[in-house]
């Protein structure tokens, strides 16, 4: 199955088609328009020879071009996951969670550069995140217990 999204952009009355090559049976968790920029994150199961893996990759689609890089990843199936995505000019933060049939969990926030999608840091959460939003250097996280936190981005 091919993943192919339909963009259209008003400003500038332009109407692109974008295939990223995602595998099959990927998730979309959630999409993040700004301006030329398309943001978004697939979920998908890995399989090999003896080993299974979830992925949570990260997707920018602009002009056309596509770019892509790992958010996070858990071994087995995962039984739960979501995740969520902001930007801004600078920055792209996304917000995760991973379980996997053996009761292994990964939470986590992650910030790429909004560009070329460059890894700047990546920080484990004590608790499962629920949403992000990016406001300048600072990312808000909120939790399923109704908590959020702010984070500083300290990068260039």
């Amino acid at each position: 199955m091919e993943f192919c999204y339909m963009h259209i952009i008003q400003r500038m009355l332009l109407t692109t088609k974008f295939c990223p090559n995602i595998p099959k049976g990927f998730r979309i968790s959630n999409v993040k328009i700004i301006e030329d920029r398309l943001y978004f994150v697939a979920t998908y199961v890995e399989t090999k020879f003896l080993w299974v893996r979830t992925n949570g990759n990260l997707y920018l689609i602009k002009e056309g071009s596509v770019r892509k890089a790992r958010v996070a990843s858990i071994s087995g199936s995962a039984l739960g996951a979501g995740f969520w995505v902001d930007a801004n000019d600078k920055y792209v933060v996304v917000a995760y969670f991973l379980t996997n049939e053996e009761g292994k969990k990964k939470n986590g926030l992650c910030v790429f550069t909004s560009e070329y999608l460059i890894k700047i840091a990546c920080k484990s959460l004590d608790k499962t995140p629920e949403n992000v939003k990016i406001e300048g250097r600072t990312t808000y996280v909120k939790f399923r217990d109704g908590s959020i936190r702010a984070y500083k981005i300290i990068a260039p």
